[in-house]
């Protein structure tokens, strides 16, 4: 009779707990599923970014090197800008000290 009581329990348990540990993995199996569609989504985005952030890297290197670029000219302009003024004062102070020479004669 104790058996019965028991084997009465048991298949009461497993009858009313076995639906829901069904259902429990069920449930599972559908989480596991979404988890993995945003890991997927994720990535996808992930790479986007990824793609977007090289872009945004060549450009800037790009623009860097044209400014160094524009920077290298603009110095060397100058310096022959400065060459320029030279030879011309060096011409001025020669005109000058030859009208220096001719006045002491």
């Amino acid at each position: 009779m104790t058996e019965n009581i028991l084997e009465t329990i048991r298949k009461g348990v497993q009858d009313f707990v076995a639906p829901e540990v069904r259902q429990i993995k069920a449930d599972l199996g559908g989480l596991g599923a979404k988890v993995e569609a945003m890991n997927s989504k994720f990535d996808s985005k992930f790479d986007a970014l990824h793609a977007e952030f090289d872009a945004l890297r060549s450009e800037v290197r790009a623009n860097q090197q044209a400014l160094m670029a524009a920077l290298q000219n603009a110095v060397l302009r100058g310096e022959m800008g400065t060459q320029r003024e030279i030879s011309e004062l060096r011409e001025r102070v020669t005109r000058i000290e030859d009208q220096l020479r001719t006045l002491r004669q």
